[in-house]
Order: structure tokens, then sequence, then C-alpha cells
């Protein structure tokens, strides 16, 4: 049986990797805004909308484990 000081350990894990998560997905962000140039067109179009799914799909991943306290490891593997 999980113990309540263990339930709350993989609930601060999983706030702590998702946090993390979002921090990345926010930098990857960043970086495509940064390859935009004064008219919004980026010089690789396919790069930045990659990266932009790829930063929303981490989101969700972070989202999701922060609604339902999931373990962060095992959601992130399924979602391979």
């Amino acid at each position: 049986m999980i113990t309540p000081d263990e339930t709350a350990r993989r609930a601060k894990s999983a706030s702590d990797d998702a946090l993390a998560a979002i921090d990345a997905a926010r930098a990857r962000l960043t970086t495509c805004r940064h390859s935009l140039d004064g008219n919004g067109v980026t010089a690789n179009p396919w790069g930045t909308r990659e990266a932009v799914i790829a930063a929303r799909r981490e989101l969700d991943h972070a989202l999701t484990v922060l609604e339902t306290g999931a373990d962060w490891t095992a959601y992130k593997e399924l979602g391979k």
C-alpha cells in the first residue's frame, strides 16, 4: 500500500517534471519567435511549424500530468 508520504512525493515529482516540460516548451516557442523576421515570415517555415507542434505536445503532456497526477515518465513513454 502506498503511504500518504509516498503519494505526496510522487505528486511533487510529477509536478516538477511537468513544470520542467512547460519551461522547455516555452523555450522552444521563444526560439521560434526569434526565428521570425519582421514580416512574420521565417526562412524555414517547416522547421518552425514542427517546433510549435512539438512544444504543443510537451504542453499537452505537462497539463495532463498536472491534472491527473500521473507518473510523468510513464506518460511520456505512452505518448511515443
